[in-house]
């Protein structure tokens, strides 16, 4: 095996998902995939079983990358602010500026969901995966809130962060149907106003 198939891997990779965020899977055959990359159908092969085996590894990086994302930013929301109210409302910010332009709006999980009908079972358990592991993140930092903050209505963290990701992916769909990713920030800023209106400090006299 030559010394850069993990290169040559990386490369099937990158373009099979560049294809199906912009043809579909269905349409994303093996022949366009070799032909694109620049590489035999042996050497496709040689790193992939099958088509569904490379939209599993597709999807296993795409979620990984993900999360590993969101914790980034996370992390940067808590390095700005101590109050985890704001490191909330602070990193859905980060989200939002992240989309000035259509290329960014395209979601690699949203684009199997349309067609999930094409994959294995365990392909979909990723893509439901990769959101509870973002959701968890919004869910977690939503309980830190809860231990310093009142709400004017009950609050139940993972319904809320169910809410966060509705808003998230809602705007999403809108911005690439309506082709404007200023729907994004909107949407989110909406959210964090949500959320200024939700939450108040806990009073230390009752």
């Amino acid at each position: 095996m030559p010394k850069d198939g993990a290169v040559t891997k990386e490369k099937i990779l990158d373009k099979a998902q560049e294809l199906i965020l912009q043809n579909g899977f269905t349409a994303t055959s093996i022949d366009l995939l070799i032909e694109a990359v620049g590489i035999t159908k042996g050497s496709f092969f040689y790193h992939f079983k099958s088509k569904g085996d490379l939209a599993k590894v597709l999807i296993q990086r795409y979620t990984n990358r993900d999360i590993a994302y969101w914790e980034n930013l996370m992390s940067r929301a808590e390095k700005i602010s101590r109050d985890s109210l704001h490191q909330l409302q602070i990193f859905v910010g980060f989200i939002s500026e992240e989309y000035n332009d259509l290329v960014k709006l395209k979601c690699l999980i949203a684009s199997y969901s349309y067609e999930g009908k094409q994959f294995e079972p365990e392909v979909m358990d990723l893509c439901s995966q990769g959101l509870v592991n973002g959701k968890k993140l919004v869910e977690l930092k939503i309980q830190e809130i809860l231990k310093t903050q009142s709400t004017i209505i009950p609050v139940d963290p993972e319904s809320l962060a169910d809410h966060f990701l509705a808003v998230y992916e809602g705007a999403l769909i809108l911005a690439r149907t309506w082709n404007d990713p200023k729907i994004i920030y909107v949407q989110l800023t909406h959210f964090q106003t949500y959320l200024e209106l939700l939450f108040q400090p806990v009073d230390e006299e009752d």
